[in-house]
């Protein structure tokens, strides 16, 4: 019987493609309960053919879409799927072989979990200081997705390697298809919304063999901010998250406006900043001058990501009417007293899920866990990361001048114990 499906989009990578299955078949998990879902979207390049004499160990199941993008492809391997738990993999990553095991492990751990998978960035065609400065990227997201107690939000899903219960899938109506950029982040937030519960699984290891360079990272952050206002028309609330989006209507003036029109609105002016780009990097690279040359990076991706927005069609009547309509509903504020007790304490939080906390200590303020709209709630899990990361001296000083002994069997507020 099968019990995992692994769902894979497809589009004109038949090599990477290839060698991704051939990782699939070492897996160290019962192969017969397993099947390979792959979605062939507007392949060309002899995918097709590829997958029709590839002799697999475990259930292949290929089926085709015209192009429509990634988001309707992996849409389309679910709606193909009995089974009760979906591995989204991206075609070049290449699996572990406790891959499909780990993620299935984290599901009988907890329920209602959307896993998210460890992908390591393998890269080989990227050079020098962007080549840094993208596996910087890369590993600070997983870093911080490895701290116990860790507050996700819907950008922390990355839908190249990650695990979700199929009744949890259909319950949110899966990818939205209009998203062509950070589908992910939107079926985040939406699961977020639902009381799906995020986790990192280190053990679930599929490697990254990252092509982007320098012309496609550019191209990426120009479509992120279109995505960023179709977000914010999509979910008001999320505004808030997007402050680039009121970049235009922080300054006034005549200059101003010109600036926008010759900088945001020529096709020509945007192609010659790109070759400028390049000269530039170049010239700071072979200088040695990192920080000049990691600004100098950072500004024109900001330009790219305005280009995006100022191409979508966002102004100041929109960004007025969207901040109308942002909704207050997420802003759910729960005080906690840990003189009470840390375990009252968490129980509060497990109960209420709040976005905000104020933390005391009898009459002292210890002090206060915020959120933004796309943040989990908050629970127990949550507290004593943050005592231990940002509120320890705090509350080290309000115990003190209660003059009372910090003990396990009452106040469980060792420093050592939060750690």
């Amino acid at each position: 019987m099968v019990s995992i499906s692994l769902i894979i989009p497809t589009h004109n990578r038949k090599s990477a493609l290839n060698n991704c299955l051939d990782a699939i078949c070492l897996q160290n998990f019962p192969l017969e309960q397993l099947e390979v879902i792959v979605v062939a979207d507007g392949c060309t390049d002899g995918t097709l053919e590829m997958l029709q004499k590839y002799e697999a160990p475990f259930t292949l199941k290929v089926f085709v879409e015209k192009g429509k993008g990634a988001a309707v492809a992996r849409n389309a391997g679910a709606a193909q799927s009995q089974s009760p738990l979906f591995i989204f993999l991206d075609d070049d990553i290449i699996a572990e072989p406790e891959f499909v095991k780990a993620h299935y492990e984290a599901h009988l751990q907890i329920d209602n979990l959307v896993a998210i998978g460890y992908c390591p960035p393998v890269l080989q065609h990227q050079k020098g200081l962007f080549k840094a400065q993208l596996n910087e990227w890369w590993q600070t997201m997983f870093i911080h997705m490895q701290q116990h107690g860790y507050r996700y939000s819907y950008r922390n899903l990355l839908s190249g390697n990650f695990s979700i219960q199929a009744a949890t899938f259909h319950k949110v109506n899966g990818f939205n298809p209009s998203f062509k950029c950070q589908e992910d982040y939107e079926l985040g937030y939406r699961l977020i919304k639902a009381g799906a519960i995020l986790r990192f699984v280190p053990g679930a290891i599929g490697y990254h063999f990252d092509i982007t360079l320098l012309n496609r990272t550019i191209q990426r952050k120009y479509l992120e901010g279109k995505a960023a206002v179709q977000f914010c028309r999509t979910y008001p609330e999320l505004l808030a998250c997007y402050p680039s989006l009121t970049y235009f209507f922080r300054k006034k003036g005549i200059f101003h406006l010109l600036k926008k029109k010759v900088l945001f609105q020529s096709g020509k002016l945007y192609c010659i900043f790109y070759t400028l780009l390049n000269l530039t990097l170049s010239g700071l690279e072979k200088m040695n001058m990192r920080s000049h040359y990691f600004k100098t990076l950072d500004k024109y991706m900001f330009y790219a990501f305005l280009k995006g927005v100022v191409d979508s069609g966002f102004n100041i009547a929109e960004l007025h009417k969207i901040s109308s309509k942002a909704s207050n509903e997420y802003s759910k504020k729960v005080t906690i007293d840990l003189k009470n007790g840390l375990l009252i304490a968490e129980q509060v939080l497990e109960l209420s899920k709040p976005s905000t906390i104020c933390i005391m200590y009898g009459n002292k303020l210890i002090g206060q866990v915020n959120g933004k709209p796309g943040d989990e709630p908050l629970r127990a899990i949550h507290l004593r990361f943050h005592l231990a990361k940002y509120f320890g001296e705090n509350l080290y000083d309000a115990i003190n001048e209660n003059k009372e002994i910090d003990s396990l069997n009452r106040t469980q507020l060792s420093l050592n114990f939060l750690l």
